[in-house]
């Protein structure tokens, strides 16, 4: 009754706000968003996107044209990470209020309708525009300093370090309070990572499993190796802070590794899903899952898993009994391998693989969700399963 009542009262403005636009249209058209705050992914991601098209516009002299992102005052529960909030509200095309924020809410369907009201949204096939352009934001001096400490508390200290994630639907669990069937066929385990891990030790490498609320330990022991969501030190700003400024990322497709990518961290994707996603950030990789049908594995060219190449609808494919296959030790392994060479390298792949590769972008990716995105399949990977792709 109070929502009825507030809309009843509140429509006038709402005329008025979009009269006043329409009069000023003709000066300058105005661009109004709300920060997408619910889920640490669409906060980092979504937001960064809007802004590297503006600070591409703006240094290309687009003019007539002011976007405003809003953002809620802090602190909010419904604000997934209030550290990103913080840092994304320096940026001048973004305004922070409590007040206007819930009033577009309430408002937002309707608003929509209008030319001057958008969603912050990503399309999955920014590769382009995130490999032409630098991170929006940055750390000021006070959290660097904040940060250091945090490193010093995890006994790493100036040392190089990778962040490891892998996705389980404990943090959905806990936040939306209902099982997350539908999606656990994008989880994996993080025990399958345990080889990666002491490689990476081995080659001088600290390593930090990130996510606030994982659901199991990983069943490794290792003075080099930190089990961050099981430690007194998580935090918000802990979260975002790892991941920004670790030498490299490895992990599956979740909200937190989103992060790196905002901050141009260097990212292997590992047992992605659906078919044919890949991180589109800079420097990176991935490997995907196999896909099983009957006690078979199905070649990503069979026509019905084409169709599927853009649906992250864990149901759709059990009803017709396919099924993903998480990556094994040994290919995670062998990832990890073909990435740090990657990154040696400097992120240049040899003639005949980059030839290959734009093979496969051709035939399976281009004209689908993901077109334009020209992440690499790790070597070993596609190279030990071609008969997936040809």
């Amino acid at each position: 009754m109070k929502f009825i009542l507030f809309k009843i009262i509140t429509y006038p403005v709402v005329l008025i706000i979009i009269l006043i636009l329409y009069l000023i249209k003709y000066n300058i058209n105005i661009r109004i968003a709300l920060l997408n705050t619910g889920r640490i992914g669409h906060l980092a991601l979504n937001t960064e996107i809007e802004l590297r098209r503006l600070s591409i516009k703006k240094k290309n002299n687009v003019k007539k044209e002011k976007t405003i992102l809003i953002a809620p005052s802090l602190p909010q529960d419904y604000v997934a990470n209030e550290q990103l909030v913080k840092m994304y509200s320096r940026n001048s095309n973004v305004y922070k209020s409590w007040i206007c924020f819930t009033f577009i809410s309430i408002w937002h369907d309707y608003l929509l309708k209008t030319p001057f009201f958008f969603k912050l949204d990503v399309r999955s096939n920014e590769y382009k525009l995130f490999n032409n352009s630098n991170s929006i934001i940055n750390f000021n001096s006070k959290e660097h300093s904040k940060g250091a400490k945090m490193l010093n508390d995890l006994s790493i200290g100036g040392n190089k370090y990778v962040c490891i994630f892998t996705r389980d639907s404990n943090y959905l669990e806990i936040k939306e309070s209902k099982k997350q069937n539908n999606r656990s066929c994008r989880d994996s385990d993080i025990d399958l990572m345990i080889p990666s891990v002491k490689h990476l030790i081995k080659n001088g490498y600290y390593v930090v499993r990130v996510g606030s609320c994982a659901k199991e330990k990983m069943s490794l022991e290792d003075d080099m190796f930190i089990d961050y969501p099981f430690t007194n030190n998580v935090s918000e700003f802990n979260d975002v802070y790892l991941v920004a400024n670790a030498d490299f990322f490895v992990g599956t497709s979740s909200g937190i590794c989103d992060i790196a990518t905002i901050f141009d961290v260097p990212r292997l994707g590992v047992d992605m899903t659906p078919f044919g996603h890949a991180p589109f950030g800079q420097k990176s990789m991935f490997i995907p899952k196999k896909i099983r049908n009957n006690g078979a594995v199905i070649p990503f060219y069979d026509q019905q898993l084409i169709k599927f190449i853009d649906n992250f609808s864990c149901p759709d494919l059990w009803h017709l009994e396919y099924e993903f296959i998480d990556n094994t030790e040994s290919e995670i392994l062998l990832a990890v391998i073909d990435f740090i060479s990657f990154i040696d390298s400097g992120f240049v792949l040899n003639y005949e693989y980059a030839d290959e590769m734009g093979r496969y972008y051709d035939f399976f990716i281009k004209n689908s969700r993901f077109d334009g995105v020209k992440t690499p399949i790790c070597p070993s990977w596609y190279n030990n399963n071609t008969k997936l792709y040809r």
